[in-house]
């Protein structure tokens, strides 16, 4: 879903967004959204991982779509990091 607000300006969608999280949180433990090394830097509305882990291999820059990770989508290298910080 390709919003033209900013999703924050959006209470409906946040709760929305919110209620997915909870329901993925229950059988995925570890999830994108709670690691701090999970950046969103700038205005281009992706996620990166600050200690240099690849999220989603499709994109080409090894990021994912902010709108996904506060839906409580998790990439495969956080369920078994390491690093991950949540």
């Amino acid at each position: 879903m390709k919003l033209d607000i900013p999703v924050w300006d959006r209470p409906d969608i946040l709760e929305s967004f919110e209620s997915e999280r909870e329901r993925r949180h229950i059988s995925t433990p570890r999830l994108t959204y709670d690691c701090f090394n999970a950046k969103c830097k700038g205005t281009d509305d992706k996620v990166r991982c600050s200690k240099g882990h690849t999220l989603y291999a499709l994109s080409p820059d090894g990021s994912l779509s902010v709108n996904s990770v506060l839906r409580g989508r998790t990439a495969k290298i956080c369920k078994t990091c390491e690093d991950f910080n949540g």
